[in-house]
């Protein structure tokens, strides 16, 4: 499985780890696609685990100047429970109630579901039709903002290079009057792996 495991208490903390296992290391918001590859016996060894899952400023849902910021290791419970994006992005929240049950819900992030880079990744959709940017940073003082259209490279491949560390995602509010649409089609009728998600405003 892996041969040290480290639970950094702030972003500094994590980013120094990062920097100093460099490839050796792996990031786990909740860990659950980790678990089920683990399960699978679909893995490749890890060497070094950092859970960034407690670190407080990777938590935050806040709202500035029109735009929504979510932290990403804000857990998609918190997420659903968050009045500022039940007000401002519905569309997302649609999502969020689509994927697992409530124990995958309590302990998987945003941030894992839209790095994992999965095509049946829930949340993607919606963050994609609210334009959002991915916030970005390194060690080195390095911090980058990009659309998430451009982040995301393909089937599980992203662009995050060694030493980066996904911080959030951003985007402008939608007025509560905003109509949406989130489809989900899957094999049954829940807790079970996207065929097609669908998200249109």
């Amino acid at each position: 499985m892996w041969n040290q495991y480290f639970t950094p208490n702030n972003l500094s903390e994590a980013l120094y780890l990062l920097d100093q296992y460099k490839d050796d290391a792996h990031i786990i918001g909740g860990g659950t696609d980790l678990v089920l590859d683990f399960l699978s016996n679909n893995y490749s060894e890890v060497e070094t685990v950092i859970d960034i899952s407690s670190i407080p400023e990777l938590k935050n849902i806040a709202l500035e100047n029109d735009v929504v910021s979510i932290g990403a290791a804000v857990t998609l419970s918190e997420a659903l429970g968050s009045d500022l994006l039940y007000s401002h992005a519905k569309v997302l929240l649609d999502s969020i109630r689509k994927i697992a049950g409530p124990q995958i819900r309590n302990i998987a992030t945003i941030g894992g579901n839209v790095v994992n880079a999965s095509p049946a990744a829930d949340t993607v959709p919606s963050l994609l039709v609210l334009d959002s940017k991915v916030s970005i940073t390194s060690l080195r003082g390095t911090s980058r903002e990009i659309p998430l259209n451009e982040f995301l490279l393909g089937n599980r491949k992203v662009d995050l290079r060694t030493g980066e560390i996904v911080t959030g995602f951003s985007f402008q509010k939608l007025d509560p009057a905003t109509r949406y649409c989130f489809r989900k089609v899957q094999s049954r009728r829940s807790m079970a792996i996207a065929i097609l998600n669908l998200a249109i405003l």
